[in-house]
């Protein structure tokens, strides 16, 4: 009987052992289901679905959006089991996050990354799903120093759809380079999808990036105008691509300034971007920072402008008589282009470079002509001038009368 006892144990145990071994392998046995699906293209039917449901996997109840994350690869992760290691890491963050927003879902490991497909729960699931993400970029990057692109399709349902789905959010990660944001790309929606994210095209940014650099505060304004109107106009639409797109423009404008961009948001970028209850908040605390800044670099220019103008109105004052003295050749020794040292002279002094070099060799001339008895001719040379009809044509222009009656009326005088 304890033979029989301890045969009947053995082969339970063994059963048990079975079992949780066979649990323990499934999701791995998952994965490759799903690599498999991909790769090979082959239509899954009723059978795989019932199959699938029989682990607790249903595409066939409820619409789902399959996400495509894409994990940079960079120095730190260069080594291959490092980077999968980062990978299942990620993985396991990612998930972390979902139960938390409670989105049931299911994810799988393939071609060097990780795809999620987030079944919908709610009519604003879109909205909800879209925090996710920029979560999961925050998270990503401050607890893995991990640096990701999401790409994510249309909803669809049925395991029939899932290759489509595939295809579209992977098509949206590749054209994650042309998007302002770079993380977080979503599939082209139809016109009439509800939460369709809106988008500031690149041209759209980098006209209000040049006009932040040599626009006048009004042209600006007019612009933000403009792009404010784009996202009015498409009522209930995603902002967040939006928002993080003008973001971006902000803190690449405080960059070219050396400005402590943590200090200038204040406050961690992605709750800033959630705490926004409308349009006009998110506009009203932009705009504030960009002229801000705008106000910071014009005041900085203004400096080095000054500090440059010093400079040349120095140099010119110790070689105006120099008859080759010339625009040019000033610009040249001091590293400057023609245009910017003319800009400055009408900008700081609402003159030319011609007009003050004249204004300099004018003063010469009437201290000379005043304290000293040299030739008209010798003083035109010593004030840089070749030609001493056009030395006297320019003084009288300058002065009232010509070097030779101002010279007489000191004397009488």
């Amino acid at each position: 009987l304890k033979e029989e006892l301890d045969l009947e144990f053995k082969e339970k145990f063994n059963l048990e052992k079975l079992k949780k071994g066979y649990q323990e392998s499934l999701p791995l046995l998952l994965d490759n289901y799903f690599t498999s699906l991909l790769v090979s293209g082959d239509q899954k039917g009723n059978d795989d679905a019932q199959w699938l449901e029989r682990y607790g996997i249903s595409l066939e109840d409820r619409e789902y959006l399959c996400v495509r994350v894409q994990l940079e690869r960079d120095e730190i992760n260069r080594d291959v089991m490092d980077f999968q290691k980062l990978k299942l890491s990620l993985r396991s963050s990612l998930q972390s996050i979902l139960e938390r927003y409670d989105f049931h879902h299911y994810s799988f490991l393939f071609n060097n990354g990780i795809v999620l497909l987030i079944k919908e729960k709610q009519p604003g699931f879109l909205q909800e799903i879209d925090r996710v993400f920029n979560e999961m970029v925050k998270i990503a990057q401050r607890f893995l120093s991990a640096r990701i692109n999401i790409g994510i399709s249309r909803t669809y349902r049925g395991l029939r759809n899932l290759r489509h789905a595939y295809a579209e959010a992977e098509k949206a990660l590749g054209q994650s380079q042309f998007m302002n944001s770079g993380r977080i790309v979503y599939a082209d929606a139809p016109a009439s999808h509800e939460h369709s994210p809106v988008i500031i095209s690149p041209e759209e940014l980098r006209a209000l990036e040049q006009l932040l650099k040599f626009g006048e505060e009004q042209e600006i304004r007019q612009r933000l105008k403009g792009i404010r109107g784009q996202a009015e106009s498409n009522g209930g639409a995603n902002l967040q691509i939006f928002y993080i797109s003008l973001v971006q423009l902000l803190i690449q404008y405080a960059q070219t300034m050396e400005s402590d961009i943590p200090q200038l948001l204040g406050g961690d970028i992605f709750q800033i971007l959630q705490g926004f209850s409308s349009l006009s908040s998110f506009f009203e605390w932009f705009e504030s920072l960009l002229f801000q800044l705008r106000e910071q670099n014009l005041s900085r220019r203004s400096k080095g402008s000054q500090s440059r103008l010093d400079r040349i109105t120095l140099y010119m004052g110790e070689h105006y008589h120099q008859p080759e003295i010339t625009m040019e050749r000033v610009s040249e020794e001091l590293g400057i282009s023609v245009s910017y040292l003319s800009q400055l002279f009408k900008r700081h002094l609402n003159t030319s470079f011609v007009k003050y070099l004249t204004g300099i060799r004018m003063e010469k001339a009437r201290e000379i002509l005043t304290h000293r008895d040299d030739r008209i001719v010798e003083v035109a040379s010593q004030c840089g001038y070749k030609d001493v009809y056009y030395f006297s044509h320019s003084f009288k222009k300058a002065v009232g009368v010509s070097p030779k009656k101002f010279r007489e009326e000191i004397h009488s005088s």
